[in-house]
């Protein structure tokens, strides 16, 4: 029963301040903006995980605070260590993945568990993967020929034509490819 009060109290108190953010944002985010909602994950063994779902919007480029929006998608999960415990960042996934995708598995909760006895834990999600906005998706896929063996040099001519031609597609969507780099990240 105190618990589902808890709940509830943090749900109202998060939601009204997702609502002013909500509104702040209508007229379009700028740099910097974000956007939290709260958000309580079910688990298959019937625990749950409070935490906060939000995004915020970064320049594409970091050295033009002018230049267009990314929208990077964020967890946030308070730990258990208090005020002025130093947090937890963890940049989720690599190119094309995310942890994003774990966080509804039990042995993400007890990750969680574990280190959040440090501080909080804030998940980001890197450009161009799962919830961040833009996401490139390259339409060109090659496949390597399943009936034959591995041949070093197919894989490395093949790899090198998919992301040439993914580069070249993006860039005709007019994303600049400099802009999902790792001193970009």
């Amino acid at each position: 029963m105190h618990y589902t009060r808890f709940v509830a109290a943090l749900i109202i108190a998060t939601a009204t301040t997702a609502c002013a953010r909500s509104a702040e944002l209508e007229a379009g985010p700028t740099v910097y903006d974000y956007h939290v909602v709260p958000e309580i994950l079910g688990y298959d063994d019937g625990g749950t995980l409070v935490l906060e779902r939000g995004v915020f919007f970064v320049p594409t480029n970091h050295d033009d605070s002018s230049s267009a929006l990314l929208r990077l998608a964020f967890y946030r999960i308070t730990g258990n260590a208090g005020p002025g415990a130093t947090p937890l960042f963890v940049l989720a996934g690599g190119p094309g993945s995310t942890y994003f995708d774990d966080i509804l598995t039990i042995r993400f909760r007890e990750w969680v568990e574990f280190y959040r006895e440090i501080g909080d834990i804030v998940i980001l999600e890197q450009r161009g993967a799962s919830e961040s906005v833009p996401k490139p998706v390259c339409s060109s896929a090659k496949r390597l020929p399943l009936d034959e063996p591995l041949q070093l040099d197919a894989v490395g001519s093949l790899l090198r034509d998919q992301v040439l031609g993914c580069a070249e597609e993006w860039r005709g969507a007019g994303l600049d490819v400099g802009h999902f780099t790792m001193p970009q990240m």
